[in-house]
């Protein structure tokens, strides 16, 4: 097939465009920036690079395409250089000018990157920027599978990082519950979603075959270290006063804050799909860390 991969520049982009490529097809990488593009030509590699927000962007992309796959939408890095508009004033208008463009083009399927939850958490901006997408491809006649996994490993590995620092937070009693996922299971989803040839709308919920409280999740990060756990209880309103604090300042950060808030208080369990373990992957980001800063010391 020939797959257009959205987002292609970002963490699951980068993997769903190594799998679609490594099962044959041919792919067409569209990513924001001109470097990540410049580091991704490889051979005959189709990539564009574009403004998803700018009028007539996406004009001409899905030309001899049979299938989408987006996994397009705004950073969650908090700093105000990355950028400062809401997901709802991102994710959604990029991703529907995308689906309008590949409708028009007559691609056989469209397949979206949203999360679990997303339906019923939609006050919460990072949450209606992907479901307005949903809501867009359910309508829009096009026969389309939304992803909806929970959160990633590369997401957890951020909290080694805390532990490294000597302590770790955790929003609450600690005690929901979640079953975190490989994002290299979910680029596998999404290959396997972006070869179906069923017809009509579906969403698939992806999770990983371990479930943990969120506790349980920050203990890991200072085992993998080697360090005993030193846990920070942050009280759920202050999470929530905290992003509502940032608001003024950065409209971005303060609803992934909020939504951070959400999560971190609120079970979010999905079936288990991914075949890879959180223990595993924190040890090798670890040693991955380790190993980085040796060739640094010696380069």
């Amino acid at each position: 097939m020939r797959v257009l991969v959205a987002g292609a520049g970002g963490a699951l982009g980068r993997l769903v465009l190594h799998e679609l490529e490594g099962r044959g097809h041919a792919v067409r990488a569209v990513v924001r920036r001109a470097t990540p593009a410049a580091a991704m030509r490889s051979g005959a590699r189709d990539v564009r690079v574009l403004d998803a927000l700018r009028h007539g962007a996406w004009r001409g992309v899905c030309d001899g395409i049979d299938v989408v796959v987006s996994t397009l939408g705004a950073s969650v890095n908090p700093s105000p250089l990355v950028g400062r508009r809401p997901y709802t004033r991102v994710d959604a208008p990029a991703n529907i000018a995308l689906l309008d463009e590949a409708r028009r083009f007559g691609v056989r399927r469209f397949v979206y990157v949203s999360l679990v939850g997303g339906a019923a958490s939609r006050s919460l901006n990072y949450s209606e920027g992907h479901e307005r997408v949903v809501d867009a491809l359910r309508a829009s006649g096009v026969p389309g599978t939304v992803l909806r996994p929970t959160g990633f490993f590369c997401a957890m590995a951020a909290l080694i990082e805390f532990a490294r620092r000597g302590f770790v937070p955790v929003i609450g009693d600690g005690a929901c519950r979640t079953n975190p996922i490989d994002e290299r299971d979910v680029a596998s989803a999404a290959a396997a979603a972006a070869e179906s040839a069923e017809p009509g709308f579906a969403e698939v919920e992806l999770g990983g075959p371990e479930v943990f409280t969120r506790r349980r999740i920050a203990e890991l990060a200072f085992e993998s270290l080697g360090k005993r756990p030193r846990l920070l209880p942050v009280p759920r309103w202050f999470g929530k006063c905290g992003g509502a604090s940032l608001l003024p300042l950065n409209p971005r950060a303060a609803h992934f804050t909020l939504f951070a808030a959400h999560i971190m208080t609120h079970d979010c369990l999905a079936p288990h799909v991914g075949s890879r373990c959180l223990r595993d992957y924190f040890r090798a980001h670890v040693a991955a860390r380790a190993k980085a800063r040796g060739d640094r010391s010696t380069g």
